[in-house]
């Protein structure tokens, strides 16, 4: 099988996570992996060092968000680069399948479709929340034979009837095998205290501060609790935000800033939160922390209420508001004594989630359809 994969050399995040872990699944079995990679970025070494064979183009500088006008320009961009990029492939062999993830690029994919005659999969990273973003994509995955694979069932019921599969971006369990080392002992935390954890983008839509907020009202931070919080630390006003939250307890909130050593992260504490202030497309510190054999908190919307049994390996919360918040710490803190049970429920059910089950699923797929 030879797979040719459109790639950011600035992806991050969990398209990131899920473009290397498939990567190397495929390769691993013997599927021959060219990429394409647009422009620059931290991702760009890494993925030339995984890839069967790669081409380094131009970075496609557009972005379907903002206004109307800003996300018509967006798709004139796209569909420009397309045109002009398309002859300037260097790969020209028989493909079994062209895949894509960021949504600017449907129209470069389907431009290599047309020419090198290879189908098109969308591994969606995202749901579709807009009237005209459903007419758009609907219009051109048919016109261009483009297939949507969906990373939730969530993400799927937005895309509606074209979308038939869900392949969920997965974890790898080398990122989260356990290990003795901690950064308790590096922040003065004991071992006897209980601590949360989020590691994700530092931002408003993350909510790190709702669940500050919610650690105060509950009276987690006056029972000795911490929570520790991994991500990059830019946004320095929102930090600032974040630390008045929590008010006297500012000493047991700790920002690590961004880490490469995830194992020793989860080893480091007892309930995972998944905070947010909008809809989960699909969770993948949640699969993560479940295969981890911690308990999840998070709020329900979008992917979590795929992963996560309330009240079974976790719990959700039903408001993304600080009341919403507070209730879910208070279950949390009223289930203190089941928390390495819930744990252990969610590590039961997490193999579905793990990256080279959904990678092995998204070979079948393209099997079936060759």
């Amino acid at each position: 099988m030879r797979i040719l994969k459109i790639l950011q050399g600035s992806d991050a995040g969990g398209v990131y996570t899920c473009e290397t872990q498939f990567i190397k699944y495929w390769v691993s079995r013997g599927v021959i992996v060219d990429v394409i990679i647009l422009g620059d970025g931290n991702a760009l070494e890494r993925y030339k060092s995984i890839a069967s064979n790669y081409q380094v183009i131009e970075n496609l500088d557009a972005n379907y968000s903002g206004s109307p006008i800003n996300i018509l320009l967006a798709i004139r961009k796209a569909i420009k680069f397309a045109y002009k990029y398309k002859s300037k492939i260097k790969f020209k062999e028989s493909y079994d399948a062209i895949i894509y993830r960021r949504p600017v690029f449907i129209h470069f994919a389907g431009e290599l479709s047309k020419l090198l005659g290879a189908k098109v999969y969308w591994h969606l990273p995202n749901f579709i929340n807009r009237k005209f973003g459903r007419f758009y994509y609907s219009y051109y995955m048919k016109s261009y034979g483009v297939e949507p694979v969906a990373n939730s069932h969530y993400t799927k019921d937005t895309v509606g009837e074209q979308c038939k599969h869900v392949i969920y971006p997965g974890f790898d369990p080398s990122r989260i095998k356990a290990t003795n080392e901690s950064f308790r002992s590096e922040l003065g935390i004991s071992a006897s205290s209980k601590v949360f954890g989020i590691a994700a983008r530092i931002n408003h839509t993350k909510a790190q501060d709702l669940v500050i907020k919610a650690m105060v009202n509950s009276g987690a931070f006056k029972k000795n609790m911490h929570i520790i919080i991994a991500g990059d630390l830019k946004d320095k006003n929102f930090i600032e935000h974040c630390r008045l939250q929590a008010g006297e307890f500012e000493k047991q909130v700790h920002f690590l800033g961004r880490i490469d050593d995830l194992p020793k992260f989860y080893s480091s504490i007892d309930v995972y939160v998944n905070s947010r202030r909008d809809e989960e497309p699909f969770g993948i510190s949640i699969a993560e922390a479940l295969g981890a054999g911690l308990p999840v908190l998070a709020y329900y919307l979008g992917g979590p209420s795929e992963m996560i049994e309330d009240g079974i390996n976790g719990w959700f919360i039903n408001e993304p508001n600080e009341k919403g918040y507070t209730e879910g710490f208070n279950r949390v803190l009223k289930d203190l004594q089941n928390w390495k049970v819930m744990g252990m429920a969610g590590l039961d059910r997490s193999t579905k989630f793990s990256a080279e089950v959904n990678a092995q699923n998204f070979i079948e797929i393209i099997e079936k359809d060759n």
